[in-house]
């Protein structure tokens, strides 16, 4: 459940945000590369987010997905983080857009 999440995982959640952020810096240097190369090391940014980001929110165990897609135990976790990862992803893809990315 949202909330849940104890101040060892918040920590956790912390360091690899920092580090995904920090990951973030080569895509300053390849701005000047190939295209191809460009998007290949975005994609697997945006893959390595995504994934951290179903781990936090505890979507890798199977309860949480069969709650969310069962009327008898709903879980609305997974809805909650599907709904964030859909407004984060138009936002950021209007803001691609303007970039030129």
């Amino acid at each position: 459940p949202a909330g849940a999440a104890g101040p060892a995982v918040l920590a956790l959640a912390a360091q690899i945000g920092g580090g995904l952020a920090v990951a973030l810096l080569p895509l300053a240097v390849l701005s000047r590369a190939d295209r191809t190369l460009k998007e290949a090391y975005a994609a697997l940014w945006s893959g390595t987010c995504f994934a951290v980001g179903l781990a936090i929110g505890g979507m890798t165990r199977p309860s949480a997905v069969v709650g969310a897609l069962s009327p008898a135990r709903f879980d609305g976790t997974l809805w909650v983080l599907f709904m964030t990862a859909l407004a984060v992803t138009f936002s950021l893809y209007r803001l691609a857009g303007r970039l030129g990315v």
